[in-house]
Order: C-alpha cells, then sequence, then structure tokens
C-alpha cells in the first residue's frame, strides 16, 4: 500500500518546537486529531457504496474509516505534523476491502476515494489546525 503525505504542516512544526514540548505536546495532538477528523469524515463520505447485492459490505466501510495514533505499524494515508505527531487515516481492518476499491485489483479498475479526499480538504484540515492551535495557546495563556 502507499501513503500520501499532505504537506503544510511544517511550518507550525518548526514554530511550535521553539516554545518546548511540555507546553506544546497536548496542544498540538488536539489540533491535529482536528485537522486529522476533516480528512477522515471527507473520506468517509467519498466511500464507495455498491448498489448490488455487495451494498452493505459498502456501507460498512464507510462506517469503518478511522484514526490510527502514530504508533500503529498500518501503512495508511497520513496526515504529519513532525515525526512525533503523525495520525494515519483509512479503512480499519474490519474494511480492509477499501483499499481494494481506492488502488483497483485485478478485474477491478481503482475507484479512488481516500486521495481525492486528501487533495480536496487539505486547505480546511490546515485552516482547522491552525485555528485549534491558536484556541489552544490562548486557552493555556489565560492559566
Amino acid at each position: 500500500m502507499g501513503t500520501a503525505t499532505v504537506k503544510g504542516f511544517e511550518q507550525y512544526g518548526e514554530n511550535l518546537k521553539k516554545l518546548g514540548r511540555d507546553m506544546t505536546g497536548e496542544i498540538l495532538r488536539e489540533s491535529m486529531m482536528a485537522g486529522a477528523e476533516v480528512f477522515r469524515a471527507e473520506i468517509e463520505r467519498n466511500a464507495p457504496v455498491g448498489t448490488g447485492p455487495k451494498r452493505p459490505k459498502g456501507v460498512r466501510l464507510a462506517q469503518n474509516i478511522v484514526i490510527y495514533d502514530s504508533h500503529d505499524k498500518t501503512e495508511l494515508f497520513q496526515a504529519t505534523l513532525d515525526e512525533d505527531i503523525r495520525f494515519l487515516i483509512g479503512p480499519s481492518k474490519k474494511a480492509f476491502y477499501g483499499f481494494f476499491a481506492e488502488y483497483g485489483r485485478k478485474g477491478q479498475p481503482a475507484r479512488p476515494f481516500i486521495r481525492p479526499a486528501f487533495d480536496s480538504k487539505a486547505e480546511e484540515a490546515l485552516q482547522t489546525v491552525e485555528a485549534k492551535l491558536a484556541e489552544g495557546f490562548e486557552r493555556k495563556a489565560g492559566h
């Protein structure tokens, strides 16, 4: 399986590293999770659903798009802020067949739904991360 990394988070990572991990760790994780959720929701919305007897399987695919912590070894699409904070987004093990739809296989053409979600929602995800970062730092400053 291949991966696609969304670029653009690096600028935040470099600036935030200067503030120190203790202060930023929690804020970074919740900000990245919010950005990853933008992608997860779009992948779920785009998941192919068959029209024949296999339709329930397609519905199950949409219901099993998950965000994994970077410590999981599954190779999925990912949103990365730095080497320590990375979320992997894609079908759960229950819906492994989602990769067959994404990439195709012998006798089944590809019906991409994961990569297009990353392409179409990258800017929104970056804005979400930026807003959550600002909110988190404002919250920290208020304490």
